[in-house]
């Protein structure tokens, strides 16, 4: 992988491999989880009306916490259109996590910008793009994917915006590439490549 086509953000595709390596450049699953996402097959419930672009993944929430309390987080800073806490589906405890839409895809970006480090009862909260449906190959936490984790786990995933991939260290084989490429894109660009005319 050449420095020219490494990304810190995941933001066409998601690949469990690389996701399950600091620097996007395992070859090897290095965890039974990352083994089970890769054979993963993952569906997306038909009852999703949100848009995608349009809505915002919330996490690190009290378990407690309602729609109402997150609408009127984010109401403050954009028109929020509507709100989905996730819970469980025996006991109705939230589990930490909301979906939170808005009318306008550019609010997301905003609220992105506006409120990091917006807290809940004191703990941070992580705010980031809903990427289920508007990145291919999604493959979520449960099934050995997602992203992000606890690194007492052993199951740390990266190419996120709270965990981003960290610059590649590239071997001297890899450097001695990357340094003939760069030459070789030099050369056909500086002035002096270009063919002489000849004098008569």
């Amino acid at each position: 992988m050449s420095r020219s086509s490494w990304k810190r953000i995941a933001t066409e595709e998601y690949d469990p491999l690389k996701a399950g390596s600091i620097d996007a450049t395992d070859t090897r699953p290095h965890d039974l989880a990352v083994y089970r996402a890769l054979n993963a097959r993952h569906t997306l419930p038909s009852n999703i009306k949100e848009k995608p672009r349009h809505t915002m993944f919330v996490s690190r929430l009290p378990l407690n916490v309602t729609e109402q309390q997150l609408k009127y987080k984010f109401d403050k800073v954009a028109d929020v259109k509507s709100v989905s806490v996730i819970r469980d589906i025996v006991s109705g405890i939230g589990k930490g996590y909301a979906f939170v839409e808005f009318y306008r895809e550019r609010d997301v970006e905003k609220i992105l910008y506006e409120c990091k480090g917006l807290t809940f009862e004191g703990k941070e909260a992580l705010l980031d793009y809903e990427v289920g449906r508007s990145l291919k190959g999604w493959v979520p936490r449960r099934l050995g994917g997602g992203w992000g984790g606890r690194k007492e786990s052993g199951q740390l995933r990266f190419g996120c915006r709270d965990r981003p991939w960290r610059n590649p260290v590239l071997t001297k084989p890899e450097m001695q590439r990357e340094q003939n490429r760069k030459a070789l894109k030099f050369n056909q660009t500086s002035p002096s490549s270009e063919p002489k005319k000849k004098v008569h």
